[in-house]
Formats: structure tokens, C-alpha cells, sequence
């Protein structure tokens, strides 16, 4: 097609090429306007919920009970801060996150953290990541607890193990 017959075509089709230009133009606002980030619905499943539920009467004996923590912000990562060592470490806790932590409710030092786990812990990349985990919280010092959410539904979870 030559430029004379591409403004042949485009002046027998303009009203064709104009509301293909505002189709176009509309979903250009639409796809702006639409929020990048929204609100979830939960920030923990139903059995953390139900295992939330169960913890939180523990609460009274002078601690506090925080959900979804991130790792890092329980553990600190040893060596010089910011060092290349001390980088490699950080990265990996900083994105990883515990289901429960409780924390003494006068100096807010964490106390013991709790993992629930479901069958997605069966997974081989759960796997490895809970062996990383239980050895990062092994290493630190801080007490980690994990029930089985088969424990939780059956009513069968020791919470004498959280030593509170």
C-alpha cells in the first residue's frame, strides 16, 4: 500500500479509525486509573486464625502476641553491618516471615516464635526453606515452635512447649 492509497482507506474508514483511536484512548484511562495495590482480604489463613484464637489467651501471663513477623525484625544478622557477609545473610531473612512471636510486654524482647504448618510445608522448596529457618532460629537463640495444622484441627497442640 502507497501513501495515496493508505489516505484513500483512512478517509473512507475515519469514522472506523476514530473510535478505534477512542477504544483505544479508553482503555489507556481505564488501565491508569485501575489501583496498583489493594487491601487483602486477610493477612492470615483460617487456620492461622483459628491458631491465632488459641494463642492469644496466653497473652495474659505478660506477653503479647504479633502475627505474621518478619524474621529480621526478631533476629539480627551478625558481622559488620553492610559488609558483603553481612548483606548475604540479611537477604536471607529480610523477605521471610514467622506466623506468631511472642514478645514480653515490658521490654518487648522477643520470647518464642511459633510456625504453623500445613501440607504446603510438604513441598520440597517448604522444605528446604524450614530446614534454613529452623537453623537460622537454632543459631539465634530464640525458641522456635512448630505445630502441625493435623495438631491444631485435632486439638492436640502442646502449647506447655512454648515454655510461657
Amino acid at each position: 500500500m502507497n501513501l495515496e492509497q493508505a489516505i484513500y482507506w483512512a478517509n473512507d474508514n475515519q469514522n472506523i479509525v476514530v473510535i478505534s483511536v477512542f477504544i483505544l484512548l479508553v482503555l489507556l484511562v481505564i488501565r491508569l486509573r485501575r489501583p496498583r495495590y489493594t487491601k487483602r482480604s486477610r493477612i492470615l489463613t483460617k487456620a492461622e486464625t483459628v491458631m491465632f484464637k488459641q494463642l492469644k489467651p496466653l497473652e495474659s501471663k505478660g506477653y503479647i502476641l504479633f502475627a505474621q513477623v518478619r524474621i529480621a525484625d526478631v533476629i539480627n544478622v551478625g558481622g559488620r553491618e553492610g559488609s558483603g557477609g553481612w548483606w548475604k545473610l540479611f537477604r536471607k531473612i529480610s523477605s521471610k516471615h514467622i506466623d506468631f512471636v511472642f514478645v514480653d510486654r515490658n521490654s518487648m524482647e522477643p520470647i518464642v516464635a511459633v510456625e504453623l504448618d500445613d501440607k504446603s510445608h510438604d513441598k520440597p522448596e517448604r522444605v528446604r526453606r524450614d530446614k534454613l529457618i529452623n537453623k537460622i532460629f537454632k543459631e539465634s537463640g530464640l525458641p522456635l515452635v512448630r505445630y502441625t495444622t493435623s495438631e491444631l484441627f485435632n486439638k492436640q497442640c502442646n502449647f506447655k512447649r512454648l515454655g510461657l
